[in-house]
């Protein structure tokens, strides 16, 4: 999507983890673009999924299966390093104008 805006972005991941949180009747912190979504209480490997399709219905976007937007990519042997909101919006980013090329 050409038009999709690092504001749209990051409004939609906030909600999204909120959502999620919520849902699981978890406390939600102040999320902020250094917050790493990884270390809230409650986000946990088997609702992050939950919270990358939302996001990606929000946004219009596809997420493919092999990528976890809150982990960066490593090297062979390198443990995966947690991503802050703000470094998440650039990786959403990053596919949306991959995807509208």
């Amino acid at each position: 999507m050409l038009d999709m805006d690092r504001i749209r972005v990051r409004e939609a991941l906030i909600a999204s983890i909120k959502k999620v949180l919520e849902s699981c009747r978890q406390q939600v912190p102040d999320l902020k673009d250094e917050t790493c979504p990884l270390d809230i209480f409650g986000f946990e490997s088997y609702t992050w999924p939950y919270a990358m399709d939302d996001i990606a219905v929000e946004l219009g976007i596809d997420i493919p299966d092999d990528v976890n937007i809150f982990l960066g990519k490593t090297q062979k042997g390198q443990r995966a390093r947690r991503l802050t909101i703000g470094q998440i919006v650039d990786v959403i980013l990053m596919l949306s104008v991959r995807q509208s090329a």
